[in-house]
């Protein structure tokens, strides 16, 4: 799991610059993210990405376990 964790942070230039180039129909793009407070730590599916002025929006696909 480590490794495909190192390896989806080493291709996501990528994946934002194929996000922002979408075509032939690529609309739906989403991303899993780490969610932690220092002491429990989850995963999140975020979908409707957007990239504004270098940042990065989504909502929250999944619901919190805690």
């Amino acid at each position: 799991m480590n490794k495909a964790m190192a390896d989806a942070r080493a291709h996501l230039p990528y994946f934002w610059h194929v996000m922002t180039e979408a075509k032939n129909g690529e609309e739906e793009f989403s991303v899993k993210v780490r969610i932690t407070d220092g002491k429990n730590t989850e995963y999140f599916w975020c979908t409707d990405l957007k990239i504004e002025k270098k940042v990065v929006t989504g909502e929250m696909a999944t619901t919190p376990s805690s």
